[in-house]
């Protein structure tokens, strides 16, 4: 009998993470999506220039991982690897246009009058961005191992998925903490490992890029809370913002 051809053995894996890519694409709509409707009628000039490029930049990143998917569905590895490197430019304008973007939202809550509330959240977006950050390189470092680097990739996308879920017009997420917004990223994340699970129910174990990456993304939560809070934090957010 002879072995399945590589890009079919790994077309079941594809289509598992075209669906996760899915999810993620329906919660940044479900998030960012009314808010860019209201725009419409009020007028997109109000916000910062560097607003129109975060979003322009996390649009093409979210389009890459797709078609990057959709080419490993398709057999083409080859222009999966040309286009790979693309991508990998890409995913530091990501972290730069990011940093930018976080530090230029923590500038103007200074202006607003938030004063440390605005210095402490800063620590949010910057851990998010680490976090992204870790599993890219993690999962470019592994690109020759195609199970582990299929599964940091899709992770390092899942990683990105809290501000949206903070913005989804939803009463019980807009009068909830910080917390809950990361318990919901936390379950969206787990609803991915369970058909994980499932589709490797013969083994009956999560593969170790998934394991050692989800576990990356819940213990920086936390993390980044408490270290949000503490003077050394405000003093470094202070000097950062000049």
């Amino acid at each position: 009998m002879t072995s399945p051809q590589p890009s079919l053995a790994r077309r079941p894996r594809s289509r598992f993470h075209l669906g996760a890519g899915l999810l993620a694409l329906g919660l940044v709509l479900a998030g960012f999506g009314p808010n860019f409707q209201a725009k419409l009628h009020s007028g997109f000039a109000s916000l910062p220039p560097i607003l129109h490029l975060h979003a322009l930049v996390m649009g093409a990143w979210l389009t890459l991982f797709m078609a990057q998917v959709a080419l490993v569905l398709k057999g083409r590895q080859d222009l999966h690897r040309r286009l790979g490197r693309f991508g990998a430019g890409l995913a530091l304008l990501v972290l730069a246009v990011g940093i930018a973007t976080a530090l230029a939202s923590a500038g103007r809550g200074l202006r607003a009058g938030e004063g440390p509330q605005s210095l402490s959240f800063l620590s949010t977006p910057l851990g998010d961005l680490l976090v992204f950050a870790s599993l890219i390189a993690a999962g470019l470092r592994m690109r020759r191992r195609p199970d582990w680097h299929s599964r940091l990739m899709l992770l390092a996308n899942l990683s990105l998925l809290a501000p949206a879920i903070a913005r989804i017009p939803l009463p019980l997420i807009q009068n909830g903490s910080e917390w809950l917004v990361f318990g919901l990223h936390d379950a969206c994340i787990a609803l991915v490992f369970v058909f994980e699970g499932y589709r490797q129910r013969r083994t009956g174990l999560l593969h170790p890029a998934f394991a050692w990456g989800g576990l990356l993304i819940v213990l920086a939560q936390p993390l980044r809370i408490f270290i949000g809070a503490s003077p050394a934090w405000i003093g470094f957010a202070t000097w950062l913002l000049g």
